[in-house]
C-alpha cells in the first residue's frame, strides 16, 4: 500500500512543480484513493490492486507487440538472412555434420588458478 501511495504522490508533486495542474490533480487523487482505501477499506484496495495488475498485463501485451515484433523482423531476420547468404554458422548449429562428435577442442589449462576466477 505504501508504494501504491508513495509513487503517485511523488509523480503528482513533480507534475505540480512543473506547472501541470490537471495531471497533478489526477495523479494526486489516485495517491489519496490508494492511501484511504488501503487504510480504511482493505477489500476495496485489493480490488484496486487487481485492476492495476490486469491493466499492467494489457499494457505489457501491447508493448510486446508494438516494440518487440518490429525489432525481431527488422534486426534478427535480416541478420539471419545475411548470415545464410554468406553461408556462415557462427554458433555451429548446422545439423547433421560429418564430425564424429560435437565436442569443441579446448586448450589445456596450464594453471589451476584459472578455476578460481571463472569470469
Amino acid at each position: 500500500m505504501l508504494v501504491q501511495t508513495l509513487i503517485p504522490g511523488v509523480v503528482a508533486i513533480l507534475f505540480a512543480r512543473r506547472g501541470h495542474a490537471v495531471p497533478a490533480s489526477l495523479v494526486g487523487a489516485i495517491a489519496v484513493f490508494a492511501l484511504v482505501s488501503g487504510l480504511a477499506v482493505p477489500t476495496l484496495f485489493a480490488r484496486w490492486e487487481a485492476c492495476g495488475r490486469a491493466f499492467g498485463k494489457v499494457v505489457a501485451g501491447i508493448v510486446t507487440w508494438i516494440c518487440l515484433v518490429p525489432v525481431f523482423y527488422l534486426i534478427f531476420v535480416p541478420g539471419r538472412l545475411i548470415l545464410a547468404l554468406k553461408q556462415k554458422d557462427p554458433m555451429g548449429l548446422a545439423f547433421p555434420t560429418k564430425q564424429p562428435t560435437y565436442w569443441v577442442p579446448r586448450a589445456p589449462v596450464k594453471d589451476s588458478a584459472e578455476y578460481r576466477r571463472q569470469y
